[in-house]
């Protein structure tokens, strides 16, 4: 069976003290659509304001929440995320951390 093409998450890393998320990926993402394929929620639902960024030397987003969350938080990445070849996330990602 093949793999799907695009990006896919390998592996996530949160630092709750800090505020941080860290989210590696296997492809080298297209950085004009990170910004708006990430998303953090908290528990009841609500949208939290976040600064996304990607390093792309390690395929690397780093997502920092503005405000200190109550409880854990669930990150989305939405199918706008794009490699650099223009492959799409094949689903939506979700996980909850915290």
């Amino acid at each position: 069976v093949a793999e799907p093409s695009g990006p896919h998450v390998i592996h996530v890393a949160s630092d709750h003290h800090n505020r941080v998320i860290s989210i590696a990926l296997d492809s080298d993402l297209d950085p004009t659509t990170v910004n708006g394929a990430v998303s953090v929620s908290d528990a009841s639902g609500h949208n939290l304001p976040i600064s996304v960024s990607y390093l792309a030397s390690t395929r690397t987003m780093t997502v920092t929440l503005l405000s200190d969350p109550s409880g854990a938080v669930t990150i989305s990445l939405a199918t706008s995320l794009r490699d650099i070849a223009g492959q799409a996330l094949t689903q939506p990602y979700t996980l909850s951390v915290g």
